[in-house]
C-alpha cells in the first residue's frame, strides 16, 4: 500500500483527501499547531507532528503540500509569508526530494486582466501573497524530481472559510433576506467544489510528467449570477451599491482535464445548495 504525507491539516483540501483516500492509502497527516484539526481513528491514518515528520527516515510516495498562509483583507504579515509558504517549503522539498510532491499553489500567481488564462500564461503576482506560492513552486521545481503544481481558484464547499463571498451572502440571506453586490455584480469569479479538485489530486498521482495544472471550475460566474443561485433556494432582495473596478477571473483548462481525464462532478448550484442546506441544518 502506497504511503502518503499530507502537509496541512487544518483545511477543507485535507479532510476531503483522507476521506477520499484512507480506504486505499496509508496516511500520515502533519499538523504544525497544536490541533490536528482531523479526528479519525482508522489504521490507514495517523497524525504526526510536522517537525518530526522532517527529521524522520520515513519514506513516502506521494507528499501532498496544502498548508498555506493566505492573509485576511489583504493585510499581508510579509514574515509569516515567508516562513509558512516559502521556507516551508524549503525544508520539505529539500527533504523529500526523492517523493513526488503535489503542490497546491493559486491562481494568485496570475495577474487578472479580464483576459482568459489558461496552464501556459505566464505568472505574474500583483500582491505578497501570490509572489510567495510563486516562489514556493520554484523550490519545488529546483528540489524535486517529480511534481505536480496545482494552481487552484476559489474552493466552495461546506467546509469553506466563513468570511469569503459566496457563505457571506449566504449568511446574510439567511438572516436578514438580503443580498449585497458591489458594482452592477457582472465581475466573474472562479469556484471548484473540494470534492472535485480532490479528485484531481487523486487522479495526478499516477501521471507521469512534471506538470503545472490549474484547478478552477468548469466555468466563471458573475457575482450577481451567483446571488440569483442563492435566491432562488432563500427568498432575499439584491441590492447593488459602490463601485467594483475589479477585473473578471475566467480560466480555460481544457489541458489538465484533458492530461487527468477529468469530468466535473458537481455544478456551482449543487454546491450552493448543498452550503444552504448543511447551514439551515447547523442553525
Amino acid at each position: 500500500m502506497k504511503q502518503i504525507l499530507i502537509v496541512g491539516s487544518n483545511s477543507s483540501i485535507s479532510r476531503q483527501l483522507v476521506d477520499n483516500l484512507v480506504e486505499n492509502y496509508k496516511i500520515d497527516m502533519a499538523y504544525s499547531s497544536e490541533n490536528c484539526g482531523i479526528t479519525l481513528t482508522h489504521a490507514n491514518f495517523q497524525k504526526i507532528n510536522l517537525k518530526n515528520a522532517i527529521v524522520s527516515e520515513k519514506k513516502y510516495d506521494f507528499v501532498i503540500i496544502i498548508s498555506a498562509f493566505i492573509p485576511e483583507n489583504n493585510k499581508h504579515n510579509i514574515q509569516k509569508l515567508f516562513e509558512v509558504n516559502v521556507e516551508l517549503i524549503e525544508r520539505i522539498t529539500l527533504k523529500f526530494s526523492n517523493s513526488k510532491i503535489i503542490f497546491c499553489s493559486s491562481v494568485s500567481v496570475y495577474t487578472p486582466k479580464g483576459e482568459i488564462i489558461k496552464e501556459s500564461t505566464s505568472p505574474n503576482p500583483i500582491n505578497e501573497y501570490g509572489l510567495s506560492k510563486l516562489w514556493g513552486e520554484q523550490i519545488i521545481k529546483r528540489n524535486c524530481k517529480s511534481y505536480i503544481l496545482f494552481r487552484i481558484s476559489s474552493i466552495v464547499g461546506i467546509t469553506m472559510k466563513s468570511n469569503t463571498f459566496i457563505p457571506k451572502i449566504i449568511d446574510v440571506a439567511l438572516t436578514d433576506s438580503i443580498i449585497t453586490l458591489f458594482g452592477n455584480g457582472e465581475r466573474l469569479q472562479n469556484y471548484i467544489n473540494v470534492r472535485d479538485l480532490c479528485i484531481m489530486i487523486e487522479k495526478s498521482f499516477m501521471y507521469q510528467k512534471n506538470e503545472v495544472f490549474l484547478a478552477v471550475g468548469e466555468s466563471s460566474f458573475s457575482n450577481k449570477q451567483i446571488a440569483e443561485i442563492v435566491q432562488k433556494y432563500i427568498p432575499a432582495n439584491i441590492l447593488y451599491e459602490g463601485v467594483d473596478n475589479s477585473f473578471s477571473n475566467v480560466y480555460d483548462s481544457s489541458y489538465t482535464k484533458k492530461c487527468l481525464n477529468f469530468n466535473y462532478s458537481l455544478t456551482i448550484e449543487n454546491s450552493i445548495e448543498e452550503i444552504i442546506e448543511w447551514k439551515r441544518k447547523k442553525f
